[in-house]
């Protein structure tokens, strides 16, 4: 999708930089910016752990189900996108 509306190719994980890209050229994904972050700082240090931002005890169970949450929306609305 994003070469054919002139964006570069950038390989990341991070939905924050990926969203904003999006929204660069007018696709907008229900993603709040705490919800960014929050996405962010799991998946990328469960990824990368060397690089990791999390507390020394990994996300209990209410953390994880509104990351699930979270994603599961992103995902509908990306599908959304590439209708």
């Amino acid at each position: 999708m994003g070469v054919e509306y002139g964006l570069e190719f950038r390989r990341t994980h991070s939905v924050r930089e990926l969203t904003k890209l999006l929204a660069n050229v007018g696709f907008f994904v229900e993603v709040s910016d705490e919800e960014c972050d929050l996405i962010d700082s799991i998946f990328v240090p469960s990824k990368y752990p060397a690089y990791g931002v999390l507390p020394d005890s990994p996300p209990d169970q209410g953390i994880c189900e509104r990351c699930l949450d979270i994603s599961t929306r992103i995902r509908t609305s990306v599908d959304s996108i590439l209708e």
